[in-house]
């Protein structure tokens, strides 16, 4: 594990090793950091005489890194860019933004919460994946590192073109090889972002919603297995966490683990964010955590498979509607809400929304803000 402390150190021991090796020539020993590791896997340059400089230059690591720059290059042209953009003079305005970010069932998708909500102070993202794993990537052996990049990339494909996560496709390719779980897919995301990764402990919370130091493996049955990263932000230097937790919403799992809640609400007044959620939550057996969110958010930005437009209380809550509001895809027909129709058509013209999101990533998008008057 590393703390801030343990960083600086590490830096400072490389220091005085390349002032020892200039004095007597002697080989520099190679350091590893953990946001080296992460540079590595987000296909970007690690630190002079790091430990994974060869890994770097290999075959392998070449073509991870070309093949995620090309990608990424992409993703801030079509995307990134738009709603860096459209939040800083859409969603800033309106919100608090310094307040922290509940972005449940998005599983590892940190960049969509990074773009639109940059100034948070803490990120609290869910998912059924996963925790998993980084092992030390300096001893994999080559063609292990090999498979498991490549894996990597191939599970950014879903969330680089259509901008969400597919469980299913998640729940195989993020056990496929020795990268595994969600943890390689949040670093890569964090490096890409700019940030710098301080530190990175497997958690978890317990019954009474404490965070606690403990493995995947050791998490108690009434507990929620998690990871908590620490990185310094690219745009203020400011020090943020960073937490994903693996945690089924469903109504009669939720009291198995009633720790999960209380921490929520430990963070005090949150925003939430909602994307391409399956419309679980106009299912009445996921009603505990539609019910939680609706009263302890003070916003919530969501597409139409968040929360179901009629259980907006409307005298707690105003709204901004952003794009057009279309009929669900024919694998959610069930879904389509008349009230919510009504509502776009009576706020036209909306608010503009310049990129795709959710699952209209090939017809038109809508966002809907909901902000506690």
């Amino acid at each position: 594990m590393h703390t801030r402390c343990a960083h600086l150190r590490v830096l400072l021991a490389a220091i005085a090793g390349l002032a020892v090796a200039g004095a007597v020539g002697a080989q520099t020993p190679a350091a590893l950091t953990l946001n080296d590791e992460a540079r590595f896997l987000a296909g970007m340059p690690v630190s002079p005489g790091s430990a994974l400089v060869s890994l770097e230059a290999s075959k392998a690591g070449r073509e991870h890194a070309a093949a995620i720059d090309q990608e990424w290059a992409t993703l801030e042209t079509v995307r990134l860019r738009a709603m860096e953009e459209w939040g800083a003079t859409e969603l800033k305005p309106r919100i608090t933004g310094t307040l922290p970010l509940i972005y449940l069932f998005g599983g590892p998708d940190f960049i969509s919460a990074d773009a639109l909500y940059p100034s948070a102070s803490t990120y609290v993202l869910g998912g059924l994946e996963p925790v998993g794993a980084v092992p030390p990537l300096a001893t994999m052996k080559p063609e292990a590192l090999a498979v498991g990049l490549e894996n990597l990339r191939d599970s950014l494909k879903t969330i680089l073109k259509l901008s969400h996560f597919i469980t299913d496709e998640m729940a195989t390719e993020l056990r496929r090889t020795e990268l595994k779980g969600v943890l390689p897919l949040l670093y890569l995301f964090l490096a890409r972002s700019g940030n710098e990764l301080i530190a990175a402990d497997p958690v978890c919370i317990d019954r009474a919603g404490k965070i606690i130091a403990c493995s995947p493996a050791a998490t108690p049955p009434d507990g929620v297995p998690g990871v908590r990263i620490a990185f310094s932000s690219s745009r203020d230097g400011q020090i943020r966490n960073l937490f994903y937790f693996r945690m089924d919403l469903e109504n009669t799992k939720v009291p198995t683990k009633p720790g999960f809640f209380t921490f929520l609400q430990s963070l005090g007044p949150s925003n939430s964010y909602l994307k391409a959620a399956s419309f679980i939550l106009h299912n009445n057996a996921f009603s505990l955590t539609r019910n939680f969110l609706l009263t302890r958010s003070k916003t919530i930005l969501q597409d139409d498979s968040g929360i179901p437009f009629k259980a907006f209380k409307r005298d707690r809550w105003n709204f901004v509607f952003f794009g057009t509001y279309v009929a669900p895809e024919p694998i959610f027909k069930g879904s389509y809400q008349a009230d919510l129709d009504r509502a776009f058509r009576e706020a036209a013209p909306t608010r503009p929304l310049p990129f795709s999101t959710g699952y209209a990533h090939t017809r038109k998008a809508s966002l809907i803000l909901a902000i506690e008057k």
